[in-house]
């Protein structure tokens, strides 16, 4: 499992913090005993309990990426907020931390990625479940779909499905942005981790000439790699990649399927893999993003709150998840806008969820 937390939390855990704790002083006693070789007054500064939890997370973001403060706020949660307060630091964290005394959910089934909601795609999770034990084509993902559809978002589901120093990560994207093409020779290198030198004899003017000999070098560099490999690989199909890298990913995608590489698994956005690979695209994964719609929202909504809560009344998610979607049915379907929209209402959402003190029947 990625052992680095991500980006953007601290608005969920600020939440559920400041939910679990009622004043500064409870604050304070909580760090005094469970981080007793800090100096609190040095930490817990500001005017406001907001403002204390935000310096003492920065705090903890500067020590080791905020690993040990929120682990031990998960096994030693502050109050009568162990019921809760585990489970969601779990769910927000995308299942990177886990309290002691729980079991760590599967993490391709994390509610979250990175963060923010994950909705549906079930072909996807079974995929990333299967993915490091899977043989021949079932070893490759293809992800497609259209523009903002959440295909970007699968990567982000991905990375917290395996550890952060086995995966590889190109996006061909970002070569555009510097007035360049991502062509075979700086595929083969990303792919390579920027870790070996090209052979002498590899010649930069021939392309196409050399895909077997840059397919060769690669091949052999990671096969010496004794990790389980993850390769994502984004925008495979974009203006931003030469048509010789396809061939390239092509070449690959075979060596994998015909296990010459055991060692590696792909993950593939957008890749042709019917016209370019014809003899194995049959038993490739392919999985097809779309947007959710409010019947999955409704789920995703429901176990998330059957999650935190066990117990609760599902008539008041149903409501939330209505008026989310009537937020998300004001603008045009699957534009910029409504792809703003419902981002914005599920983490919304989400946050009532997460927030929800149910009372007792």
């Amino acid at each position: 499992m990625c052992s680095e937390l991500p980006p953007g939390l601290e608005p969920n855990l600020l939440d559920a913090i400041r939910r679990a704790v009622q004043n500064s002083s409870e604050l304070r006693t909580w760090f005094r005993q469970k981080l007793p070789d800090e100096i609190p007054d040095n930490v817990l500064v500001g005017q406001t309990l907001n403002e204390q939890i935000l310096n003492l997370l920065s705090w903890g973001q500067s020590q080791d990426g905020g690993k040990r403060l929120i682990q031990t706020l998960a096994d030693n949660p502050p109050n009568d907020s162990s019921s809760w307060l585990p489970v969601i630091i779990s769910i927000i964290t995308g299942g990177i931390i886990q309290p002691k005394n729980g079991p760590a959910d599967p993490p391709h089934m994390n509610l979250f990625a990175q963060g923010k909601p994950f909705v549906n795609r079930d072909d996807f999770r079974k995929y990333l479940k299967e993915l490091p034990s899977a043989t021949g084509g079932r070893r490759i993902i293809v992800v497609r779909g259209n523009t903002l559809s959440g295909k970007t978002h699968s990567i982000r589901l991905a990375n917290q499905c395996h550890p952060s120093s086995q995966i590889i990560y190109v996006d061909a994207k970002d070569f555009q942005q510097d007035g360049e093409l991502l062509d075979s020779l700086k595929l083969a290198v990303c792919l390579d981790n920027h870790k070996n030198p090209l052979p002498p004899s590899y010649d930069h003017t021939k392309e196409r000439e050399n895909e077997t000999t840059l397919m060769m070098w690669l091949q052999a560099n990671l096969k010496e790699r004794n990790e389980l490999l993850w390769i994502i690989v984004d925008h495979c199909n974009g203006p931003a990649i030469t048509d010789a890298a396809r061939r390239l990913l092509a070449l690959l995608a075979e060596r994998v399927e015909k296990g010459a590489l055991p060692n590696v698994r792909l993950i593939l956005i957008d890749f042709d893999h019917i016209n370019l690979l014809p003899k194995i695209h049959d038993d490739v994964c392919t999985d097809t993003a779309y947007p959710p719609d409010q019947l999955a929202i409704q789920r995703w909504a429901e176990s998330l709150a059957s999650t935190v809560h066990r117990e609760y009344p599902k008539n008041t998610v149903e409501t939330w998840v209505e008026e989310a979607w009537q937020q998300v049915s004001t603008q045009k379907q699957e534009t910029e806008e409504w792809v703003r929209m419902l981002k914005q209402q599920l983490q919304q959402l989400s946050k009532k969820i997460l927030d929800w003190e149910v009372q007792p029947t």
